[in-house]
């Protein structure tokens, strides 16, 4: 899972994909989906070029990736957005029912958690709430100082590749040193 927001979401994705394909010849099926823009629809749908229009204006993006930093806004924020794709990122993962999701990008964490939560027998197996989804794993691509959308507490494993991130990952969002791996960036072959 990903979005065209820059920042190498795609290239980090496409890595991953290659990677796959290499150590499981002809043994699964792997697709990257931009969240907003394949899945979410009006209004998220266009998430991607605002996002480049920021990109594009330094004070606005800085306003918009700080505010994201907030308790308060990040929830508000999180909120507006399960509401606008959660169904839709619900039904897209009833569909596909994977074995494992990897998202390469901070703004689909709390969004695909939320939507998997929806897909759960009621009520979950008790020894383990979480046995019947699919791994949850996250792949930071984000070097120095990633945006706190990065950690969510709920995944099973994030992939940081510094041991700077996992420092800080430790202060984010109540993250375990039990979810951390520290591995470095996906890069894809001959990079």
């Amino acid at each position: 899972l990903m979005s065209d927001t820059g920042g190498g979401h795609r290239a980090s994705a496409e890595a991953l994909l290659a990677a796959f394909d290499e150590l499981l010849p002809g043994g699964h099926e792997t697709t990257i989906v931009d969240v907003f823009f394949d899945v979410a629809g009006p209004p998220l749908a266009s998430f991607p070029r605002f996002y480049g229009f920021c990109q594009r204006h330094p004070l606005l993006w800085k306003l918009f990736f700080e505010s994201g930093k907030l308790g308060p806004l990040r929830g508000a924020a999180e909120a507006a957005m399960r509401l606008f794709t959660w169904r839709a990122l619900e039904d897209y993962l009833a569909a596909k029912t994977p074995d494992l999701i990897v998202s390469v990008h901070p703004m689909v964490q709390d969004l695909t958690l939320a939507a998997l939560r929806g897909l759960e027998p009621s009520p979950p197996p008790a020894s383990d709430p979480r046995k019947c989804l699919p791994p949850f794993m996250v792949v930071v691509t984000d070097l120095g100082g990633a945006h706190p959308m990065w950690f969510h507490p709920l995944a099973d494993a994030i992939y940081v590749p510094t041991e700077t991130l996992h420092d800080l990952a430790l202060t984010e969002r109540g993250v375990t040193s039990d979810q951390l791996r520290t591995f470095g960036l996906p890069l894809r072959q001959g990079f």
